[in-house]
């Protein structure tokens, strides 16, 4: 039996896949067929008022940022960013999930 309707143009793509690879930081398809690359570490200047740059060296900013985009669901992420905020470690942590 031939199973009508639309056929994916990504079949290894589904919903809870794309989730998963989202939480954990690594490159999906979106649900337009876009390819979504991974977030990376950028270790410029942020020039914030919160001197992040001067406060952290950039081995722990890119520790920070791994911990942060690997935590592996949306609520660790965001109890991370909570974290960080009462800390003030950093505003480029909590601007690049937004």
């Amino acid at each position: 039996m031939i199973k009508k309707g639309r056929k994916r143009k990504y079949i290894d793509q589904n919903s809870s896949i794309r989730k998963k690879k989202t939480n954990n930081n690594q490159d999906y398809f979106s649900a337009k067929g876009k390819k979504v690359c991974a977030m990376k570490f950028n270790s410029s200047d942020c020039r914030c008022p919160l001197k992040c740059t001067e406060k952290l060296a950039i081995g722990q900013r890119k520790k920070e940022f791994d911990k942060l985009w690997n935590s592996g669901s949306y609520e660790d992420r965001f109890a991370i960013l909570l974290r960080s905020k009462k800390k003030k470690l950093c505003c480029k942590f909590q601007a690049s999930i937004y």
